[in-house]
């Protein structure tokens, strides 16, 4: 059966199904016998299967709520002088991110974030005035990658912004497809090649 159908056509669908079963088990059909052996068995696969089926927009929310979430407990660590804990979240997003602090979003500053130099921000101190720290241009950046903040500047976030973004925006969806039961109006196909295509025109922009 193809959606929509309707309450009356499912009954015959599953009516016409039980008699056509009865049928083959009264004849003793080998074919069907050998096809539905062992399939009245729920196995723990099955039942994961089914559990996951049930949950798996919630495994899913809540895994990209701790991700996004856990890096903004860095700064927090740090403000309140827990420096072991927010060095082990630093520690463990390392690899997932370059977290060079001109790239990143800071809590508990005089500004949310600290720009390179280069991006000619007006009214915004940069990373190089706050710092001094001017060899941003090399190409492992591990002066920026180490700085963390201060009580004056502030205290970076574990992830560098475009992380924040790329999967803040996937737990916001996420947690929206739940609160909408589910169900969200369909999108024309050329609003997904935009949004898709959104992320390489910006880099295109970004070098013209």
């Amino acid at each position: 059966m193809k959606a929509p159908f309707t309450r009356q056509q499912l009954q015959m669908t599953l009516g016409a199904a039980t008699d056509r079963r009865a049928q083959l088990e009264k004849i003793n059909d080998k074919a069907f016998q050998m096809n539905t052996a062992g399939s009245d068995a729920i196995t723990r696969s099955d039942r994961f299967s089914f559990w996951l089926s049930k949950h798996y927009l919630l495994i899913f929310n809540i895994f990209l709520v701790l991700y996004v979430g856990i890096p903004f407990l860095a700064p927090i660590f740090k403000k309140i002088n827990w420096n072991g804990p927010a060095e082990v979240v630093y520690k463990i997003y390392s690899p997932l991110c370059h977290q060079w602090a001109f790239r990143s979003f800071f809590l508990f500053g005089e500004q949310a974030y600290y720009p390179h130099a280069a991006a000619n921000m007006p009214g915004v101190l940069t990373f190089e005035q706050v710092t001094g720290i001017t060899d941003t241009n090399d190409p492992s950046r591990l002066q920026a990658r180490a700085f963390e903040g201060n009580p004056t500047l502030g205290y970076k976030v574990a992830f560098c912004e475009r992380d924040v973004a790329i999967w803040g925006a996937m737990a916001l969806f996420g947690l929206i497809f739940a609160a909408t039961n589910r169900r969200l109006p369909k999108l024309n196909w050329m609003i997904w090649v935009l949004v898709g295509c959104s992320d390489w025109l910006g880099w295109l922009f970004a070098i013209v």
